[in-house]
């Protein structure tokens, strides 16, 4: 399930509040890694990365390419299809 605070982030993201979305996803990374929740890590980098594409401020782009890094670093070993795939989606809005 994970945290509440990747909903929120998500849906801030959805509504345009980047900067909010920035906050609650950098809690919800926080909470996913004290609690060696791997699969919620990984979620947490794809979204934050997404809402960083979606802000578009200046070196957005390229933070976002940084976590999507660090998500394929978790998902690849671990087989996490889903977050691969969306990986793959996210990276094409990064050119």
């Amino acid at each position: 399930m994970g945290p509440v605070t990747l909903g929120l982030g998500r849906l801030a993201s959805c509504l345009g509040r980047h900067d909010e979305s920035d906050e609650y996803l950098d809690q919800a990374i926080t909470w996913a890694r004290d609690q060696r929740a791997t699969y919620q890590v990984a979620e947490g980098l794809l979204y934050r990365a997404t809402n960083l594409v979606r802000r578009d401020a200046p070196g957005d782009r390229e933070h976002a390419i940084e976590l999507l890094d660090d998500c394929s670093t978790i998902a690849e070993p671990r087989g996490f299809g889903t977050i691969l795939r969306r990986i793959v989606r996210a990276r094409a809005s990064t050119t």
